[in-house]
């Protein structure tokens, strides 16, 4: 069974701003489902973007 994040969860958890986590998923960097007008992130993704060391961050920053 899947465990599902909020985005204000996986802030908490990558130690980001709930907009970071936007930002992260806007560039494809982590993955994202809509259910209706909630956004929810697959625990399972979000420990394997710190996994992968999760410092996407410097790129999602330059872009804006």
């Amino acid at each position: 069974m899947t465990d599902w994040l909020s985005t204000a969860e996986a802030a908490d958890l990558l130690g980001v701003t709930p907009r970071t986590v936007y930002m992260i998923i806007d560039s494809g960097q982590l993955a994202a489902y809509r259910f209706g007008r909630v956004i929810r992130l697959r625990a399972e993704d979000v420990q394997r973007y710190l996994d992968d060391g999760g410092d996407g961050l410097a790129g999602v920053a330059a872009r804006n």
